[in-house]
Parts: structure tokens; C-alpha cells; sequence
């Protein structure tokens, strides 16, 4: 039986928290078009333009730029700035436009949702000014989606990005025959979205983003950032998540969704086994106010179903 193992790297370096790159666009200069086209919309660093890239966010390498940053109608966490500057394409939720817009974004690729949040000002704003990545027109893409009320923004934002793709890299559903090596090289072609303002506001509202994350986990790594907290729904496949000491943890949780989920883990201070008593589930254990082993650069995960991953940001 194969060991394939799924390499995914830190959410901090995946986000670009800390990627410590120049400013690379967003309304400050008006180069962030012709960059994109000359480095294959990679940002710049202060040395070697592709060091540290990969345009394959499920390479196993630690790559600092998400393929999509999407934007939701709630303040933006610390670090926005520079998880923006770091990719590829940035989709506005609506009201979100009005943060980006306040925080001094100029630039968008596309404002999506029902337009019931976003101020008239702020798509005036987007949609007559800068430069947009994904057009190559003088404005970004205003998506009014007004007439579906059965979704959220967010949702409508990650099918919009997922339909840019031009195939569908990972099925909806695989086989029993399915081995755990084909089911990791599939995990391995994901997008990475970032969501900014995710884990905020109204409890309702934050339910609704970990089902999405959860709907959508073959489809795409949605990594939701907060000021407290990155979190991310792991696949049912073996993982090694990388830790960055420096920027998350030790502070973590494990939690199930609809389903009782056993599994392993090696790296934490209260790691799981696959025993018949120790399982996750609600109305049962949870792993919540766990903690990263101290000097573990590396998380591993075999669970049998998806489960959400949680891992405090340090200041």
C-alpha cells in the first residue's frame, strides 16, 4: 500500500503573512497588470522575482501566493495588506469592498454578491478606476448576482473562482476502488483561496463558512484568517501540514462536522489514535485548547472523514 502522503505548507506562509515582499500593487503604483503578465502573476520579491513561488498551491512546497483572496463584509484582520499584495487574483464580497476601500485598495479583480451591502461609493470606486488582473480592463469585474438569494456572497465568490478554472481538477465523488495515492494527487491540484474576515460577526454567518469550506473541500484549500485564528478543512487523506513557530500556534483544534471521525495525529501535545473509545464528535470530544508539540516544525493528520483545523496567530 502506498504512503502518499498530502504536503501542505504552513497557513502562515500560505496566506503570505510572511512572506516579506515589496509592494506589488494594489492601487500603489499602477504596475500590478504588467507584473502580473511578465511574472505569470507572481509577486515581486526583493530579490529573485520567483524564489519561493509556485503557482501550484498543492506542490508540497511552501508557496506564498493563494490563488484567489476573497474579501467578506467584515474589518480586515491584521497583515490584509500584505496577504493581498501576495495574490494572485483578489474578489471583493460585496460589502467587503468597502473595507478594501477604506483600508486604501485601489485595485480589484472582481466585486461579486447580491449588491445589498456594498456602499454606491465603493463600486463607483472599483469599477471606474485601476487595473484589473483578471480583464486587463480599466475596471474590475462586477459580478451582480442580486437575482440568487439562496446563496451567500462568499459561496457565489468561490464558485465564480472555481469557474474560472479551466477544468475541474478534483471529482466531486471518488469510488470505492479509489486508491489513497490517486486521492492525494488530486487533493495536490487544488486552488488555495484566502478568505479575509472569516471567523467574525454573527455566529450564523461564520456557520455558513466553515459549511462552505466544508462543501468545497475537493474543490479548493480555503484557508479562512482572522485576527485570532487561520483555520482550514483537512481532507480525508494522510497530511503533513508544516507549522511556522513565528507566526501560528502552538494553540490548535480538531473539530468533526456531521459525522463521528477517527483518526491520527502526530505532532501535538494530545495527539489522537485510531482506538474505537477515542473519537471526535459532537456531543462527544472535541479537540479544542490543544497545543502544537513544542519544537515541531510538523503536523500529521490521518482522519476518516474532513475535519476542521484551527491554529491560533501570534502577534
Amino acid at each position: 500500500m502506498s504512503s502518499r502522503v498530502l504536503q501542505l505548507g504552513s497557513l502562515s506562509k500560505v496566506v503570505g503573512v510572511a512572506c516579506g515582499r515589496k509592494r506589488c500593487g494594489l492601487g500603489y503604483s499602477n504596475e500590478r497588470s504588467e507584473l502580473a503578465r511578465k511574472s505569470g502573476n507572481k509577486c515581486e520579491t526583493g530579490t529573485n522575482e520567483s524564489e519561493g513561488m509556485s503557482s501550484d498551491q498543492g506542490s508540497g512546497q511552501d508557496s506564498l501566493v493563494a490563488d484567489a483572496c476573497i474579501v467578506l463584509n467584515r474589518p480586515l484582520p491584521k497583515g490584509a495588506l500584505d496577504i493581498l499584495e501576495c495574490s494572485k487574483l483578489i474578489l471583493a464580497c460585496d460589502g467587503g469592498a468597502n473595507h478594501l476601500m477604506q483600508a486604501g485598495v485601489k485595485k480589484v479583480d472582481a466585486l461579486i454578491g447580491d449588491m445589498d451591502s456594498v456602499s454606491d461609493e465603493a463600486k463607483e470606486f472599483f469599477t471606474s478606476g485601476g487595473v484589473s488582473t483578471l480583464t486587463a480592463t480599466p475596471s474590475c469585474n462586477l459580478v451582480d448576482l442580486s437575482d440568487d438569494q439562496d446563496t451567500t456572497d462568499f459561496e457565489k465568490a468561490v464558485t465564480y473562482f472555481l469557474n474560472l478554472q479551466t477544468s475541474p481538477k478534483v471529482p466531486t465523488t471518488t469510488s470505492a476502488t479509489t486508491s489513497t495515492i490517486d486521492c492525494v494527487a488530486m487533493y495536490e491540484t487544488r486552488p488555495t483561496i484566502v478568505v479575509l474576515g472569516a471567523l467574525q460577526g454573527r455566529l450564523d454567518h461564520v456557520l455558513q463558512q466553515l459549511n462552505i469550506c466544508y462543501r468545497f473541500v475537493d474543490k479548493a484549500r480555503l484557508v479562512l484568517v482572522s485576527d485570532d485564528s487561520f483555520a482550514e478543512v483537512l481532507p480525508p487523506v494522510p497530511i503533513s501540514l508544516k507549522i511556522d513557530a513565528t507566526q501560528e500556534g502552538p494553540t490548535c483544534g480538531l473539530v468533526p462536522f456531521n459525522q463521528a471521525v477517527k483518526g491520527s495525529t502526530t505532532g501535538l501535545v494530545w495527539n489522537l489514535e485510531p482506538t474505537e473509545k477515542l473519537k471526535l464528535e459532537w456531543g462527544g470530544l472535541i479537540s479544542t485548547s490543544n497545543s502544537v508539540q513544542e519544537g515541531s516544525s510538523v503536523v500529521t493528520f490521518n482522519m476518516q472523514a474532513p475535519v476542521l483545523w484551527t491554529i491560533e496567530r501570534k502577534e
